[in-house]
């Protein structure tokens, strides 16, 4: 999972910078929140295009949301997977697919697994390589698109928050 820290977008920005420090609290964080979600949502589609297409639903379990205040109290949001999975009958739905699992080994691979009553007396079953980039990965080679991306939310925010009044 990876998580957007705002002040880890804005110090490139000065201008942004200095306006944020003189707003309220609460639209600082709106401000904040609505370009995390612009990253994250662009960081959750680059992973889905990076696993192979024969994992559906692994693909489809990957997603971004908003974190709440009590979770990051100047705003952000979060990709990963099995994240804004939606209702709880879906997250469900995924959980008890093992989605979560496959997606675990197809970023990590495997060790040495064994079938039957373990190492002594089971088959072997082998190893898996990795299969795909982890998040981490993919969001480092798309920095600068993401850092893009936060600007352009957290700007169109700010502006609906002057217009409303309640900025500062």
């Amino acid at each position: 999972m990876a998580f957007y820290s705002p002040t880890s977008f804005i110090t490139g920005d000065e201008q942004l910078q200095r306006v944020m420090t003189h707003m309220r609290k609460t639209a600082a964080r709106r401000v904040m929140t609505a370009g995390a979600i612009k990253a994250a949502q662009k960081l959750a589609k680059l992973m889905k295009q990076e696993i192979p297409s024969r994992f559906k639903e692994t693909r489809a379990s990957i997603g971004s949301r908003r974190l709440k205040v009590k979770e990051a109290s100047g705003g952000g949001a979060i990709a990963g997977g099995l994240v804004g999975a939606g209702s709880k009958s879906r997250g469900k739905f995924y959980r008890d697919r093992g989605v979560g699992m496959q997606l675990q080994w197809l970023v990590l691979g495997t060790g040495a697994y064994y079938t039957g009553s373990g190492e002594g007396g089971g088959t072997g079953s082998g190893s898996m390589k990795p299969q795909v980039k982890s998040l981490g990965d993919v969001a480092l080679q798309n920095a600068g698109t993401l850092k893009a991306l936060w600007k352009q939310g957290a700007r169109k925010q700010l502006v609906i928050e002057v217009q409303k009044g309640k900025a500062f």
